[in-house]
């Protein structure tokens, strides 16, 4: 157990999946266009259970203003 705490530190996590891709493919050279063309300020990612599809397009409509 105090191997895997003082260990836990050379662990990193890499949620970019596009990384994951290779080169030629058709949607990274896309995703590498679009980071080239667009200015994008930041992203965010929401999740939210136990709520009705009515719900979760007002939610939806509100983060989007």
């Amino acid at each position: 157990m105090l191997f895997s705490v003082f260990a836990s530190g050379w662990v990193s996590v890499n949620d970019d999946l596009t990384s994951y891709l290779p080169e030629e493919t058709e949607t990274r050279r896309g995703l590498d266009l679009m980071d080239e063309e667009f200015t994008t300020f930041a992203t965010a990612r929401v999740m939210v259970n136990n709520i009705t599809y009515d719900q979760a397009l007002t939610l939806s409509e509100e983060l989007e203003k």
